[in-house]
């Protein structure tokens, strides 16, 4: 199986791990796909835990054929994502970072402060929800990236 490399002198990598998620890297050659499924099969035989498939994604190029991606999808019996996709809650990009990957964050800080609006609280309940609800929500995600800069909108 050959390795993967990011940038020119960058390490040649065929796998990254994170606590208990995987990422995989292989080409789209189908001999390399199966080298991954069968290692795979063999990790759940040894150690009795089983890859969750519906947890579990192929990522390609976004040009990816048609051909490639049916092939892929018969022999892993994974579901396609497009990029970017996530693990551990960041986004996992190519190419330059875009202020649309965090939007998903801006997302639920605002459907979580919607859901207080229709509650009566006082000014020390809205406060301690801030403190300890929404500051909590990004952290990890912002200890993780830097979002790009843009700008503020109306």
């Amino acid at each position: 199986m050959r390795t993967i490399q990011i940038t020119t002198g960058g390490p040649s990598i065929t796998h990254l791990a994170f606590a208990d998620d995987m990422i995989l890297f292989a080409s789209g050659k189908p001999s390399d796909i199966r080298k991954v499924m069968k290692i795979l099969t063999v990790y759940e035989d040894v150690s009795g835990q089983q890859v969750n498939k519906l947890k579990s994604c192929v990522a390609m190029a976004p040009k990816a054929s048609v051909e490639l991606i049916h092939r892929t999808r018969h022999l892993t019996g994974l579901h396609r994502k497009d990029w970017p996709i996530k693990c551990l809650g960041c986004p996992l990009f190519v190419g330059r970072m875009k202020i649309i990957y965090f939007s998903e964050m801006v997302h639920n800080i605002t459907k979580r402060i919607h859901t207080w609006h229709a509650r009566f609280l006082s000014k020390g309940g809205k406060i301690v929800l801030i403190k300890h609800v929404l500051l909590a929500m990004p952290v990890h995600l912002l200890a993780a990236m830097k979002p790009p800069k843009a700008p503020l909108s109306n």
